[in-house]
């Protein structure tokens, strides 16, 4: 099945954030421990009365240590005292139970045994730029699988249960951040330790999976660039909004990664938004233009507003940007609609510019017919911008070019044979 060989045809993109629990992690196990248990000996105790506490009762406790907490309408009291108290309390008339407050937690995290999805299954979207392929294995059809190269993916930052859908090894933890606030939400902007992996709106972790692939209960699927790092950054808060100013702060962080005396100085690093809005923002710009002295590739949404005009910052002009495209009459298959239609109709490359409008790139518009280009079938530029940005991964790989070059690039891969 051959495809024509677009590096940032804008395909709808499959989401890694929503099955159910694999068995192909391990867990490790651990020991219930006491959740309240303190250096000095000192716990947590949790009594039951036979009644209501009244004042004499809670004197009586107090002589064993002190009461932190009581829930009424349980007869329940939380006691601080020495570890050696409890069967004194246990021991009294008008308790019916006591015992240590005991740690209630998640399930631990979990290791998926392998590094990286480079030998993963196909899927159309990739299929359809040529990265991947459904005939005999192995799937993958590039050599190139961005091995080396940092992704920073500026989003809403990753589930709680990315483990169980990545390889921990493709995911840079000691550089993800949380940038939080800004103008839009009233309040200053701030980081949080740790809130990159506690999302829960999910973009930021189906814009991971288009790059470096993810696991399933079907299997371990490919990615555009399998074997580079991402670094998550949350710029956008838990609804999926944010503000440019936010944005900001992420390119910047970022830029000063690859930066002299960064840690990643002497490492290929590409910064993903997937997202946009109306008009520039001169601050946003100005962090643009930093990330890109410093060597930083950056790849953008365009936009979902087809021929009204594309959305910033993936219409600045440095920046290499991409939106959703199709063939024309792509949703049709025998006379009715088929969301499968690439893998199940075994399109053949068509003959001259057969596009529906989107492909943007670098401000580009290769397209033609608007009206075919329905960002609600495409799922819009969003996921289009991962499978342009995994050509950039790709090439920053192999020949270290900059934005100019790397555009041109993708550009070419448009319209060469």
């Amino acid at each position: 099945m051959q495809r024509r060989n677009l590096m940032a045809l804008a395909l709808a993109a499959l989401v890694a954030g929503c099955g159910d629990r694999q068995s192909t992690p391990t867990e490790s196990n651990t020991t219930p421990e006491l959740a309240s248990q303190s250096s000095n000996g000192t716990i947590g105790i949790n009594v039951v009365l036979k009644g209501p506490a009244t004042s004499a009762q809670l004197g009586q406790l107090r002589s064993y240590g002190t009461i932190v907490d009581q829930i009424v309408e349980l007869n329940a009291v939380q006691l601080r005292a020495k570890s050696g108290a409890l069967s004194a309390v246990r021991a009294l008339p008008f308790v019916a139970a006591a015992s240590p407050d005991v740690e209630r937690k998640v399930p631990p995290h979990v290791s998926i045994p392998i590094s990286n999805f480079a030998s993963g299954l196909n899927t159309w979207n990739l299929d359809a730029i040529n990265v991947t392929d459904s005939g005999p294995a192995p799937a993958r059809k590039v050599s190139e699988t961005g091995q080396g190269v940092y992704v920073g993916v500026l989003d809403t930052g990753l589930l709680p249960t990315w483990r169980y859908y990545f390889p921990a090894a493709r995911i840079a933890t000691q550089f993800a951040k949380s940038f939080q606030g800004g103008g839009s939400e009233s309040a200053n902007v701030s980081e949080q330790p740790n809130k990159w992996e506690h999302d829960t709106q999910g973009h930021g972790t189906h814009v991971t999976s288009i790059v470096i692939g993810f696991l399933t209960g079907l299997g371990p699927f490919n990615g555009t660039a399998p074997e580079a790092k991402i670094i998550p950054v949350k710029v956008l808060n838990q609804n999926g909004f944010g503000s440019s100013f936010v944005v900001a702060h992420g390119i910047a962080y970022i830029a000063g990664l690859k930066g002299t005396g960064g840690p990643l100085h002497n490492s290929p690093v590409v910064i993903n938004l997937s997202l946009g809005g109306p008009g520039p923002d001169p601050v946003e710009q100005a962090a643009i233009d930093l990330a890109i002295r410093n060597g930083v590739i950056l790849v953008a949404a365009a936009g979902n507003e087809g021929a009204a005009g594309m959305s910033f910052p993936g219409a600045y002009a440095p920046v290499i940007s991409a939106a959703a495209a199709g063939w024309k009459s792509q949703w049709t298959c025998g006379g009715s609609e088929a969301l499968d239609f690439w893998f199940f109709c075994d399109v053949p490359d068509l003959p001259g510019e057969q596009w529906a409008t989107g492909l943007l790139l670098r401000q580009r518009d290769v397209g033609g017919d608007s009206a075919r280009c329905r960002a609600g079938r495409a799922h819009g530029p969003e996921e289009a911008e991962p499978h342009g940005g995994g050509g950039g991964e790709r090439s920053r790989e192999y020949g270290g070019a900059d934005s100019t070059r790397i555009g041109k690039r993708l550009q070419s891969a448009h319209s060469g044979p």
